[in-house]
């Protein structure tokens, strides 16, 4: 299983100057692409941060994980939106409409 991209680059033995593009199409020939986003960013923040905490990333009941620093979401919220913007740019760039879902 490839962790990321620069793991996919070396394993097909392809040069630096490669696109990322081309490296999924290399590996996923026909790649479709489906962006999946959460509609409120603060729930997705503590949401997250409850996972870090507790080691589950999913509901298992009522999971007493303790107050939360506004420093510590504020942080996580910025993060959510650098991320966004980077998925943005790379659709942008390689011209790419993926399917879209944003939920809650």
């Amino acid at each position: 299983m490839h962790r990321n991209i620069r793991d996919m680059r070396n394993q097909l033995s392809l040069n630096d100057d490669t696109t990322d593009l081309d490296v999924l199409n290399a590996v996923y020939p026909e790649v479709k692409f489906i962006h999946l986003r959460r509609a409120n960013i603060l729930k997705q923040a503590i949401s997250f941060l409850k996972g870090r905490r507790t080691g589950h990333y999913a509901y298992k009941g009522n999971m007493n994980e303790g107050a939360y620093d506004k420093s510590e979401i504020t942080d996580f919220i910025r993060k959510i939106a650098i991320s966004e913007t980077h998925w943005d740019e790379f659709f942008s760039r390689w011209n790419i409409n993926p399917f879209r879902i944003c939920y809650e």
